[in-house]
């Protein structure tokens, strides 16, 4: 099953997860945040999926349901915010693409780094925000 497919628990719908690439990349992300407000800024992907993305070092909470645009070195795609929560002094946000986004990821989904080596380069990363 891929990210987004459902199937039904009980009385709950439960979606299941697309694989995820654990990939620190940096994004400028374009959108508004819970009070309407246009944002651009440069955040980091946690991980990337075929599908989604999950994003750190928000200054900004990013409005559930509205759609924002990633753009990665000369690439941009569209998607919209699933979910959005605090992180210390930052927010976090899960994105789920509205168009096929190989071309956005591309090769960069086949690497992964070990979960000690990616909490070392998001706190560098966090630092500089």
């Amino acid at each position: 099953m891929f990210w987004g497919e459902r199937f039904e628990v009980g009385h709950r719908i439960k979606q299941e997860r697309e694989p995820r690439a654990t990939s620190l990349l940096p994004v400028r992300i374009r959108g508004y945040d819970t009070k309407g407000g246009q944002i651009s800024q440069v955040a980091c992907t946690l991980n990337v999926s075929h599908r989604g993305a999950r994003l750190v070092g928000l200054s900004h909470r990013l409005k559930v349901g509205s759609v924002v645009r990633l753009r990665y070195h000369q690439e941009e795609a569209r998607y919209r915010v699933v979910w959005a929560r605090r992180d210390g002094n930052h927010w976090q946000a899960g994105l789920r693409s509205l168009e096929s986004d190989e071309r956005l990821w591309g090769v960069e989904l086949g690497c992964g780094l070990e979960p000690e080596d990616c909490r070392q380069m998001l706190k560098q990363v966090l630092e500089k925000f």
